[in-house]
């Protein structure tokens, strides 16, 4: 099995963006980029997958530790759902 865990923007990226416009040309839609204020939040989740199948997307709730990491595979894998 191998499993990961990834954090999903609701809203934008959280590195730089950047974009391209010619000398002297003034700002537009094309050029600008609408940003939130507070980074507009995010969905972090875990996932895993073998050799008989995908298993269940599981919601990370705050920053994974050791026991709420221990709990989703216990609840994921040994629980059946994978």
């Amino acid at each position: 099995m191998w499993s990961d865990e990834t954090k999903i923007n609701r809203i934008g990226s959280d590195g730089q963006v950047y974009t391209w416009k010619k000398k002297g040309e003034p700002l537009s839609d094309r050029t600008t980029t609408p940003t939130v204020k507070h980074g507009g939040n995010n969905l972090m989740v875990w996932g895993c997958i073998g050799w008989n199948g995908v298993g269940m997307l599981t919601e990370v709730q705050g920053i994974m530790d050791a026991e709420q990491y221990c709990e989703i595979l216990d609840e994921g894998v040994s629980g059946g759902k994978f």
